[in-house]
């Protein structure tokens, strides 16, 4: 399947979970949306202003934060606690707790389903589960472990 393809069947499904919330994406949340599923990495709000931007100026900065708490109260996407970035849900429709491999060298990061959760986070209130595995990934490789790891260069 093509990368464009699957961005527009991403969307697709983007715009039937918030038909099934009751919720119409407006237009700069379809832009934001947009530029997390090609940026394919999680993006700073700055990036996002910056890729919603016409006519030589970038969007303004509550234009993009409303758009990014739209995806996020939808469960489209989700905050990076650690890179203070976003990035588009690889599970959207499905009722989950995320948490995120995240490398210390590039700042990838790659969103896995939590499963039994502690008790906490099911009871009412404000609580929010933060869950980041900083680490790196396969194409950085760790330092440590690396052939020349504490040679004199």
């Amino acid at each position: 399947m093509q990368p464009q393809d699957q961005r527009a069947r991403r969307l697709a499904v983007a715009e039937a979970i918030c038909g099934q919330l009751g919720e119409r994406p407006n237009a700069p949340s379809r832009r934001v949306l947009r530029a997390l599923y090609a940026g394919g990495r999680p993006l700073k709000a700055y990036d996002l202003m910056h890729d919603l931007s016409s006519g030589g100026r970038a969007a303004a900065p509550p234009t993009v934060y409303r758009a990014l708490k739209v995806l996020i109260d939808a469960g489209l996407a989700h905050r990076v606690e650690s890179l203070n970035a976003f990035i588009a849900c690889r599970f959207p429709g499905q009722d989950h707790l995320a948490g995120f491999h995240v490398c210390e060298s590039c700042g990838s990061a790659e969103e896995f389903q939590l499963s039994n959760p502690p008790p906490e986070v099911a009871e009412p209130g404000p609580a929010r589960l933060i869950f980041e595995v900083l680490r790196y990934c396969q194409a950085c490789g760790d330092p440590a472990r690396s052939p020349t790891a504490g040679r004199a260069v």
